[in-house]
């Protein structure tokens, strides 16, 4: 069983950890898989500092999910699930979390004690926009040559010709206008970061169009999970607009596409995860052991603490 330590890890206690866990192989689909690999591939530089630290998201989410190698129910399980960027450049996003099961495919974004940035876009300085222009702005963007002498790749270009491009700018435009409309959405701590819940949605819809015919009449779910701390609001105003405005744009392509799949976006905490145990699949259910320790382990490292109160440490 994994040792839920609450410190700080010493050297010694990483290469034990190392071999202990993140070395050992396992297999999904027939594929070996070293769960180090999967953290020496993601962008995050997880395994330098963070994952160390006794409020690590990313620890938190080992903690909670890796049993599921060995698990029937889980087809496919790993973290650091890289999914495709824009095709004009940078880094694509990083999900915490990947499960498949029989009828769902999972991508789990994991937060402990963060707290968001919930800038969006900056329209009147795009180079600015936390946001990048390439999501959403018709002119060419990139440092792409075209034969013509212009320079950058066309809206169409970047989502890689999917088609969804116009529907996909004008959800992150439409967005952002209600952020402008809302600024008191944007006070006081949150766990729930637009920009990145974007990145993800656009990353798991170029993940869905190089699997449609395989997703077919299955499930594909978006889910934001994170350990509740004192003073956070359970159901955000941004965050309810952001799922509401997303599953209107996934139902308006998954129409025009004839796609047949269900989307679901959600969130909910590591509590009631923990509480309810259908609430992540109706395939998987938490060992009881697990829930006691990763509770236990989790209040000793946030005690009374605010969300804001670690953001300012």
């Amino acid at each position: 069983m994994i040792e839920f330590k609450t410190g700080v890890f010493s050297d010694e206690d990483k290469v034990s950890f190392i071999q202990q866990h993140l070395l050992e192989k396992y297999e999904k689909k027939g594929v070996p898989s070293f769960f180090l690999l999967q953290y020496l591939k993601g962008s995050g530089n997880e395994l330098g500092t963070k994952f160390w630290q006794p409020h690590s998201s990313s620890r938190m989410a080992f903690d909670l999910y890796s049993w599921l190698k060995n698990n029937h129910e889980a087809l496919d399980f790993c973290f650091e699930k890289q999914l495709d960027g824009m095709k004009s450049g940078g880094t694509g996003p990083n999900m915490d979390v990947f499960i498949e099961t029989v009828d769902e495919v999972i991508f789990i974004e994991s937060k402990f004690t963060e707290s968001a940035d919930l800038r969006y876009i900056n329209k009147k300085r795009e180079s600015e926009s936390y946001l990048s222009p390439a999501y959403w702005t018709e002119k060419p963007y990139g440092r792409k040559r075209n034969e013509d002498g212009s320079k950058g790749y066309s809206l169409e270009e970047r989502y890689h010709f999917n088609g969804y491009h116009k529907e996909v700018s004008k959800f992150c435009l439409g967005f952002n206008e209600q952020l402008e409309k809302h600024p008191e959405w944007r006070k006081g701590g949150s766990w729930f970061e637009p920009k990145q819940e974007t990145c993800h949605l656009i990353g798991i819809l170029f993940y869905v169009f190089d699997h449609r015919a395989e997703l077919r009449g299955r499930t594909v779910k978006l889910l934001n999970i994170y350990w509740w701390m004192n003073g956070d609001n359970l159901n955000p105003e941004i965050k309810k607009e952001f799922c509401k405005s997303a599953m209107i744009l996934l139902k308006d392509i998954n129409e025009k596409y004839n796609l047949q799949i269900k989307f679901e976006i959600s969130a909910f905490t590591v509590q009631d995860l923990l509480k309810n145990n259908s609430l992540l699949s109706p395939h998987i259910h938490f060992p009881d052991g697990l829930i006691e320790a990763v509770i236990k382990r989790n209040e000793s490292v946030v005690g009374n603490n605010t969300r804001s109160s670690f953001r300012n440490e």
